[in-house]
């Protein structure tokens, strides 16, 4: 006569199945703290990195230099663009509405800009780029001049 219940077979599957269902969840939470650990540390990288980059455009910080266990670097870099073999282009006739003017430009054309590396104590980098220094004067520049230009403008009208 046979007493109601489990075998010893049906038990031993349903253990090992519990096991590898609770293996797996295990991982995925394991998984889930390294990856929020690491969103963490990256969000860290990221605030510090515009900390610095505000630092260094208001020049209350240097080019180069270190703050705890982040460390930056600033290098001004340079690359031709266009030139002969691209072809003939207007650069310097273009105005603010699009429309082009007359002229020819076939000469090389060098793009400036500055990159802000910061890393912190694991190596992990981030790079900013801005504008160069140069670029940033003479858009300075620029726009002091088309204000004044407008304040003039104003005082013709009146």
């Amino acid at each position: 006569m046979r007493r109601g219940g489990f075998t010893l077979i049906e038990v031993l599957v349903a253990v090992v199945i519990l096991a590898t269902v609770c293996t797996a969840a295990l991982k995925l939470v394991i998984l889930s703290q390294n990856t929020l650990a690491e969103v963490g540390e990256r969000e860290r990288l990221l605030d510090e990195t515009r900390e610095i980059e505000i630092g260094i455009l208001t020049g209350e910080l240097d080019e180069r230099g270190t703050s705890g266990d982040i460390r930056w670097e600033t290098e001004d870099r340079e690359v031709e663009m266009f030139g002969e073999d691209f072809g003939r282009l207007d650069l310097e006739g273009l105005n603010f509405d699009g429309a082009a003017r007359s002229g020819d430009v076939s000469e090389t054309i060098r793009v400036r800009w500055r990159e802000i590396t910061v890393r912190d104590a694991k190596d992990n980098s981030l790079t900013v780029y801005l504008e160069s220094e140069e670029d940033e004067k003479k858009d300075a520049r620029a726009l002091r001049s088309r204000e004044a230009e407008e304040g003039n403008a104003d005082e013709k009208e009146d």
